[in-house]
């Protein structure tokens, strides 16, 4: 991994071959997904980016890449740099990297221990809706039974995570998240705001789990 990040800088700095930078940038996110990388090279990372004496295009190629593998270890950087940047441009290039991770790479379930612990202690509106997506495109039934409990919430002290869960739901396209959707679902009437949002999801996820949901909570409404 460290050879390949170097041949990555190389290519920028001292070849200033963009073409080939972005080539090696794809081989280093693939070798993250591949390789565990050391607690030295994540420090390594995690130093690189948020030393501003490194140029913004490599700050931003850099986060690009760990986004991209989308593993634990590289989305707890990208986080904390959402988190934790003063850069603006950079901070903002994590955030949107956060809205990623939940469609790519070879982290899946294990990310979301780490998005929901800064669902939960964070206070940026801008991240909150890239973390909502992010754990909605996950899926998994701890993250989605937290959404669904800050979209349908209804006493509005928290309507920032409100906002960010109705609009990243639609998004759920696994069927991990069948349970507590289905649950969500059952005995609610048609008009009702849980059975407005949860079915629709329910339908496009589709598969035999989501469609036997679906069909039970349909023989139990009126006419």
């Amino acid at each position: 991994l460290s050879s390949i990040f170097r041949l990555w800088l190389e290519a920028g700095r001292i070849e200033r071959d963009l073409m080939k930078q972005g080539a090696i940038a794809s081989t280093l996110a693939q070798a993250l997904q591949e390789e565990a990388p050391s607690p030295e090279f994540l420090e390594q990372m995690r130093q690189f980016i948020a030393d501003s004496s490194n140029s913004q295009r490599e700050r931003l190629g850099l986060l690009g890449i760990l986004s991209y593998a989308a593993t634990k270890e590289t989305v707890d950087i990208v986080l904390q740099a959402a988190s934790t940047l003063s850069d603006a441009q950079a901070r903002e290039a994590a955030i949107t990297g956060v809205g990623r991770v939940g469609r790519l790479g070879g982290g899946r379930e294990k990310l979301s221990p780490s998005l929901e612990r800064v669902w939960h202690e964070s206070h940026d509106q801008n991240l909150l809706i890239f973390v909502a997506v992010a754990m909605a495109e996950v899926g998994t039934p701890s993250g989605i039974e937290q959404l669904l409990s800050a979209a349908l919430a209804t006493d509005g002290r928290d309507e920032v995570r409100a906002r960010a869960a109705r609009g990243a739901l639609p998004k759920v396209y696994t069927n991990n998240a069948v349970p507590p959707l289905a649950t969500r679902l059952t005995d609610q009437p048609p008009t009702s705001e849980p059975a407005k949002l949860v079915a629709p999801i329910l339908v496009k996820i589709g598969d035999a789990t989501a469609g036997k949901a679906v069909i039970n909570w349909l023989q139990g409404t009126g006419e």
